[in-house]
């Protein structure tokens, strides 16, 4: 019966790949929800600047107006620290990438190892074989059965 000495190896290899492709999986869905919240929040600044013009145009204060730069301030700040967000799960999603990359390739090389040693194992079998009937074949002349 066939026996890889490596199987648990690669068992391991096989489960560390799989859990690399969660966590890229769900950083990729992180960064897709972080853009979704950072145009959201574009479209806001957006609308701060369209509002504050309009009401300038009403009359306002030189309070209310500094009150509007300061609000349209936390919200670019706000912003900036999505897009500092966002730049930190991308960079985390790159070397997810080569971890995975690199967990796929020792994995593959593993399991060609096994295909190897399996065929090495089914032509040692079949060679056995051969030399058994070739020696119950020759018993047989010998005998003067065949």
């Amino acid at each position: 019966m066939f026996k890889f000495r490596l199987e648990r190896l690669l068992q391991l290899k096989i489960s560390q790949e799989n859990q690399v492709k969660l966590e890229l999986a769900a950083t990729r869905m992180k960064i897709n929800t972080l853009q979704e919240e950072i145009k959201f929040a574009e479209g806001s600044l957006s609308d701060l600047y369209k509002t504050m013009l309009q009401s300038s145009s009403r009359g306002i204060t030189g309070v209310q107006i500094n009150q509007w730069f300061v609000y349209i301030d936390l919200q670019k700040t706000y912003l900036k620290e999505l897009y500092r967000q966002l730049d930190q799960l991308k960079k985390n999603e790159e070397d997810l990438k080569e971890q995975y990359l690199a967990a796929r390739r020792d994995r593959k090389v593993l399991q060609n190892l096994r295909t190897r040693r399996f065929k090495r194992y089914i032509f040692e079998q079949d060679r056995i074989n051969r030399l058994y009937l070739d020696e119950v074949a020759l018993r047989k002349v010998v005998r003067g059965e065949g």
